[in-house]
């Protein structure tokens, strides 16, 4: 995965005098085709999450042992939310930064990663 540059003007309403343009970077995350992440949506340890009505931050993602599918280590802004520090087995796959038992492990499915800039736009 590589950040890309990509540049978009803007043109306000003009007057017949003047004509001004507005320009503003902004990153781009680029995703091959045989990525398995979605290029919608950011997902990727160390971004902001909302499961249901709580909001997190991710500290991991993928496997965890003697469980199907793919997991996402959270750790929840409300300390009080979380179960564990990490450990799932007796296996340490993330540590809370808080370095309490705020974290959990949560389905990917059931993870809202926001929208993307584009999404937001085709929305709007």
């Amino acid at each position: 995965m590589s950040d890309a540059i990509d540049r978009i003007v803007f043109w306000p309403r003009c007057t017949q005098s003047a004509h001004q343009s507005y320009e503003i970077q902004i990153a781009v995350h680029t995703f091959d085709q045989n990525s398995a992440m979605d290029a919608s949506s950011p997902q990727e340890v160390g971004c902001r999450v909302q499961v249901v009505k709580d909001r997190a931050t991710v500290r991991y993602i993928g496997n965890v042992r003697g469980q199907e599918g793919t997991w996402v280590g959270v750790e929840w802004d409300d300390v009080s939310r979380g179960k564990h520090d990490g450990t799932a087995g007796g296996v340490k796959y993330f540590e809370c930064a808080s370095g309490t038992n705020s974290g959990s492990f949560v389905r990917m499915e059931k993870v809202f990663f926001g929208y993307s800039l584009l999404e937001a736009v085709i929305a709007r």
